[in-house]
C-alpha cells in the first residue's frame, strides 16, 4: 500500500482544541484512520508552532492517532501580526511546508482542517481512489455556524465533549445524513446569500445553491473545495506560485493537475460529508436586499449575469479546474432523493442551461436546445466583456473609499493588494 500524508495547520489554543476534541475524534472512526497501520508509512504532518506541539503530543487521542499513522511536527511559529491577512499567509506557509513534504515523498496526501469534523468513512472513500489511480478527490464544503452547531452537538450527546456517554478524545463517529440534518440547520450567514432565491444575492460567488425544503438539504454547484486525496506522484511539474499569491484554495490545484476531468468530484454526501464552522459576528450583519433582486425576470438575469462572469473570471485566469468543476451538482442529503429533490433538481437544470447551456453539453441535449445555446454563447460573451470591467471598477473604487473611511478589512485588503504589486505578482 503506498503511504497517506494527512495533512493539518493548526495554531493556538482555541484551534488546538478544536482539532483534538472533535476533528482528530472523527477522524478515528472505524472506517477512517483504523483501516490504515503506522508501520506502512503513513503520517500525519501537523504544522504548528512548538507551544501548541507540546500540548499535543501529551495528549492521550495522540498515542492512539500513532498506531494509524505517525504524527509529525512541522515548525511554523506564530503569525507576524493578527490581522485577516498575516492568519491567511501565516495558513498558506504551513500548506506550503506540508506539500512539500508530501511532494518529496511523492505520497498520496489529504488535506485536514482543525475546526471540522469528518464523517466515518471518508479514508475509506479516498483509499478506495487512490487504489483506482484517482489523482485527486475533491470534497465540496461551506461554513455553519459555530455556535448553532455546537448547540446541536451538545443536543447529540455523541458529540459532548466531556460528558458521560463521550469522555474527551474519545472517537466521534458520525454517519453523512445526521451531518447534513446539523449543516442545514447552521448555515452560515453569508452563505444564505449564495441561495438562488435570495434578494441579497452576492455579486461574486464561489458557489449557488438550492434549499431543499423541510430539512432535506442543500443542492449546490460549487467552485471551491476541500482536497481530500491529492497523489502527489502524479504531480509531472510541481508549482508553488500560488502559496505566494493568495492560498492553496485558489490556482494550486489547476497549477498541478492541468487536466481537470481527471480529478473525482464527491457529488453525493453519502460518499463522504464535513461539518466545518466559523464564529458570526455578534451582532450579526443585516442583510443587504436588493429591492430589483424582487423583480423575478431581472432578478434571474442579474444573478445569471454575475454566475457567468465570475466563471469567466476564473477562465481567464487559467483556473481550469474552478471552470469545469462547476458543472457538477452536489448534493448534500439527510435522507432519501424524493419527488421534491427532483422538483428542486428540475430547477437547478433550468438555471444550468440559461447561463451555461454553451458551456456544458449536458444541459443543452436537444437539437433546440443546443441551437439555443449558441445564441448565448454570443450574450455572454458580449455581456460579461462589455458590463464587467465598468462593474469591476467600480468595485474597486468602493473598496478604497471603504478603506479611506476608516474600514480595517478594507484597509487589510488594500494593503494586501499593494504589496502583492510591490513584489511583481
Amino acid at each position: 500500500m503506498r503511504q497517506f500524508y494527512f495533512m493539518i495547520v493548526v495554531w493556538g489554543e482555541r484551534y488546538r482544541a478544536f482539532f483534538a476534541d472533535y476533528c482528530l475524534p472523527s477522524l478515528l472512526a472505524p472506517q477512517n484512520l483504523p483501516l490504515l497501520s503506522a508501520s506502512d508509512g503513513h503520517k500525519f504532518l501537523i504544522a504548528t508552532t512548538a507551544t501548541d506541539w507540546n500540548a499535543l503530543k501529551q495528549l492521550p487521542i495522540m498515542s492512539r492517532l500513532a498506531k494509524y499513522a505517525t504524527p509529525e511536527w512541522i515548525e511554523i511559529g506564530f503569525p507576524e501580526r493578527a490581522d485577516v491577512v498575516s492568519r491567511c499567509r501565516h495558513m498558506s506557509l504551513g500548506h506550503r511546508l506540508v506539500c512539500e513534504a508530501a511532494q518529496r515523498d511523492r505520497t498520496l496526501g489529504c488535506l485536514i482542517a482543525p475546526d471540522a469534523v469528518y464523517s466515518n468513512g471518508l479514508v475509506a472513500l479516498i483509499m478506495k481512489h487512490a487504489a483506482l489511480g484517482t489523482p485527486a478527490v475533491l470534497l465540496p464544503t461551506i461554513t455553519y455556524t459555530e455556535g448553532g452547531l455546537f448547540e446541536d452537538f451538545g443536543r447529540s450527546k455523541l458529540l459532548e465533549v466531556g460528558s458521560a456517554s463521550r469522555p474527551s478524545h474519545d472517537v466521534i463517529a458520525l454517519d453523512p445524513r445526521t451531518m447534513v440534518r446539523f449543516a442545514v440547520r447552521n448555515l452560515f450567514y453569508n452563505v444564505l446569500s449564495h441561495e438562488w432565491c435570495a434578494a441579497d444575492f452576492v455579486k461574486w460567488p464561489a458557489m449557488f445553491m438550492w434549499v431543499v425544503p423541510a430539512g432535506r438539504g442543500l443542492l449546490m454547484h460549487c467552485s471551491y473545495f476541500w482536497y481530500i486525496l491529492i497523489d502527489f506522484a502524479a504531480i509531472e511539474r510541481y508549482e508553488s506560485r500560488s502559496f505566494d499569491q493568495t492560498s492553496i484554495e485558489n490556482s494550486w490545484l489547476s497549477d498541478n493537475f492541468p487536466d481537470p476531468t481527471s480529478a473525482y468530484v464527491v457529488q453525493d454526501s453519502d460518499e463522504a460529508m464535513v461539518l466545518s464552522w466559523t464564529s458570526a459576528p455578534v451582532p450579526l450583519p443585516a442583510r443587504q436586499y436588493r429591492w430589483y433582486l424582487h423583480l423575478p425576470l431581472w432578478s434571474s438575469l442579474c444573478k445569471a449575469f454575475w454566475v457567468r462572469r465570475m466563471w469567466q473570471f476564473h477562465r481567464d485566469l487559467g483556473d481550469v479546474h474552478k471552470v469545469y468543476d462547476l458543472r457538477f451538482p452536489v448534493r448534500h442529503h439527510s435522507g432519501d432523493l424524493d419527488e421534491v429533490w427532483q422538483r428542486i433538481e428540475a430547477r437547478s437544470d433550468r438555471v444550468m442551461f440559461w447561463v451555461f447551456g454553451d458551456a456544458f453539453s449536458e444541459y443543452a441535449t436537444t437539437p433546440t436546445r443546443r441551437l439555443i445555446a449558441s445564441v448565448l454563447r454570443v450574450f455572454w460573451t458580449l455581456a460579461v466583456k462589455a458590463v464587467a470591467p465598468c462593474t469591476t471598477t467600480a468595485a474597486r473604487m468602493k473598496l478604497l473609499a471603504s478603506a479611506l473611511s476608516g474600514d480595517r478589512e478594507a484597509i487589510s485588503r488594500v494593503r494586501s493588494r499593494i504589496d502583492l504589486l510591490l513584489r511583481g505578482r
